[in-house]
């Protein structure tokens, strides 16, 4: 398994309360729809969870008003997906861009055993449905905030009530439950809700308050030797891109209920300090001055004027001087925190604001993103800030790791003002040489972001030649397609602008050097990452993209807008061929029956590329392409030996 977050907890967690969870293997087997937690727990199928067993905390939205899942839809996917990620027919692994930058995670087989031998935690099951009263006891309220203050352990502390029903306490202790999860899910199948007629994914799921809630409390509470797990399908498993739901602030969620809104706000406050008091102890200062100057964003408070004496001391930082040498810069945590009055004190000390980060990446920060980066990325509620930092003559074109501030905009208004100040929309960085409305394709940003580039003439297509061999939007759009709540927006915003939906790219210097590697590794061993298969497949079209990473909905939509089944790509490879799962497989030949059908007056029908669906080894490419240009090969030849960092990330 690769890098793990900073702060693994290594103590076992003992919820305050009987956490009542359900065997893996007893699930696996048991018929859908899901009876109800009282219904088992007559038939002897729930436990109290014990010290070390290994739990997952699966977090869904509910398809109707009475029944989180009447027909057993959403279920259904979970066991497959479980059976499938248990046997080893689908990997787990982060998504490729973030492979790229060197976060390589994957669930290791150990791991996968344990889920196998695990438990599991839903709320259906978990608790009681059926409300029963019981009398408050101030003594047991009291015990826990003792037992709390010494321990890693979190109990959130309700407010004094006369009667609280034993349904309450469990749903207040489902931060206390998620830390005592090694496994968090996100379930997130696209199905229709029965009530709403609404679809519930992955979009609609981050919206809602209490989902907010889980994954936050996941994140700052929980153990992240497993990063949070994505399910959108029985193949369809990956770990969640912390750039994707890190501004998914819980108070800013939807809720059912309205008073629910005040519940969380108040959960989320306990667990955010009680975050705080742990890092202190464990002097991670770095993970300490982010959540700190994030605190008014993530409880909904206003921020409180203070001196540059008061800043320094809460932050933690010995000296004005000091601070310039802490990994996470003074001026990041002004600027994190909206604090306008010490930035411009900062920037008058002279403090840089370019300065390359650390990696924190349970929290979406890549190693060598700048300050600016983090400002336009998460400090966009305090519009005021990116101009301060630009009225004192920031780089409006700054760029990292291949990436520009305009890559990384949250807003419309981020980006009018970057390009106010003369940031250019076409910009193409070292190494990766990809258009800015490409890179913005594949964040987690608002589909109002990548309109306005396209108004500001941002190209909808990529040039068919670049640093990196994907340069297309609508591809980058793939990439991250499976926990990205915009992606379909995106593509559709794209499309509407006139973007290419069978343009290819290709391609240059190193990275072509990393690709020929990677195609030459898996032509004899199975790809070891999603970053090296998206790698030496990199040259085929948006269609290929999404087939190579099961994106139905954008499958389909490529496909609406004439995207060509049997587009090769400098493998040979086409995006019927990269299809992985049987269920995309039978869109593209529909598609292609389809096609046929209406062309069949003509005499020049199209042929389907031979393929044997039931030989075909998926996970070993056809031969390399004997067309490459000699000359291109023989450059690149002597390019090899220089790929030293980059190639040895991709291998």
């Amino acid at each position: 398994m690769g890098c793990c977050a900073t702060h693994t907890v290594h103590q076992e967690i003992e919820p305050f309360i009987i956490m009542w969870v359900l065997k893996v293997s007893d699930f696996l087997q048991m018929e859908l729809p899901l009876p109800k937690h009282e219904e088992l727990q007559a038939q002897g199928l729930l436990y109290p969870r014990g010290v070390l067993s290994y739990c997952i905390f699966v977090s869904h939205q509910w398809l109707s008003l009475e029944h989180p899942d009447p027909e057993g839809e959403q279920l259904l996917v979970l066991q497959k997906c479980l059976q499938n990620i248990c046997n080893g027919t689908i990997s787990v692994q982060n998504d490729p861009a973030s492979q790229f930058f060197g976060d390589f995670r994957i669930l290791s087989k150990e791991q996968r055993t344990r889920v196998r031998e695990g438990f599991i935690w839903l709320d259906w099951v978990s608790i009681p449905q059926i409300e029963t009263f019981h009398d408050e006891d101030p003594d047991d309220e009291i015990s826990a905030a003792k037992r709390q203050r010494s321990s890693r352990t979190f109990a959130y502390s309700a407010p004094a009530r006369p009667r609280r029903t034993d349904q309450e306490d469990f749903i207040l202790s489902i931060p206390s439950f998620v830390q005592a999860c090694q496994v968090f899910v996100a379930l997130v199948p696209p199905i229709k809700h029965k009530d709403s007629n609404q679809i519930c994914n992955y979009r609609s799921w981050s919206k809602r308050g209490w989902c907010r809630t889980e994954l936050w409390c996941k994140m700052m509470l929980g153990n992240m030797d497993v990063p949070a797990l994505v399910i959108s399908g029985e193949f369809q498993g990956v770990f969640a891109r912390p750039v994707n739901w890190v501004d998914c602030v819980p108070h800013e969620g939807e809720f059912s209920v309205s008073t629910d809104r005040e519940v969380v706000t108040s959960i989320f406050k306990q667990a955010l300090s009680h975050q705080l008091s742990w890092l202190e102890h464990e002097a991670d200062l770095s993970l300490y001055r982010y959540f700190l100057s994030r605190k008014d964003t993530l409880i909904g408070t206003t921020l409180q004027p203070r001196s540059m004496a008061e800043f320094l001391e809460n932050f933690r930082y010995k000296s004005l001087k000091a601070s310039k040498k802490s990994s996470f810069s003074p001026v990041a945590a002004a600027a994190l925190s909206g604090d306008a009055d010490v930035l411009k004190l900062l920037l008058e000390a002279r403090c840089s604001v370019d300065k390359p980060f650390k990696a924190m990446p349970e929290v979406g920060i890549a190693n060598g993103l700048t300050t600016m980066h983090i400002v336009v990325m998460q400090a966009w509620r305090s519009p005021q800030i990116l101009k301060i930092l630009l009225e004192a003559k920031a780089n409006p074109n700054l760029s990292a790791l291949g990436v520009p501030l305009l890559a990384c905009c949250r807003t419309a208004k981020d980006v009018e003002l970057l390009v106010r100040y003369q940031a250019d929309v076409c910009k193409r960085a070292w190494p990766l040489n990809v258009p800015v409305i490409a890179l913005a394709s594949g964040e987690n940003t608002r589909p109002e972001v990548i309109a306005k580039l396209l108004e500001c003439r941002a190209s909808p297509n990529g040039p068919r030649v670049a640093g990196l061999g994907i340069a297309q939007p609508l591809s980058f759009v793939c990439l991250n397609a499976s926990s990205n709540s915009h992606a379909l927006e995106i593509a559709q915003l794209l499309l509407a602008a006139r973007a290419d939906v069978n343009q290819q790219c290709s391609a240059s210097g190193l990275l072509y050097g990393m690709e020929l590697l990677h195609r030459t590794y898996i032509q004899f061993v199975k790809a070891r990452s999603l970053f090296m298969e998206a790698t030496a497949e990199w040259s085929t079209s948006p269609l290929g993209m999404a087939c190579l990473f099961q994106c139905r909905q954008l499958v389909e939509l490529f496909l609406d807008a004439k995207g060509d089944v049997n587009l090769k790509n400098s493998r040979g490879r086409t995006p019927l061929q990269l299809a992985r799962s049987e269920e995309i497989r039978q869109i593209l030949l529909m598609q292609f029956a389809d096609t046929r059908r209406q062309l069949s007056s003509c005499n020049d029908l199209p042929e389907l590329e031979e393929f044997d669906w039931k030989t075909e080894d998926w996970e070993t490419p056809a031969e390399l392409p004997t067309t490459v240009e000699p000359t291109r090969e023989s450059r690149v030849a002597t390019e090899l030996g220089q790929l030293g960092q980059l190639g040895q990330l991709g291998t």
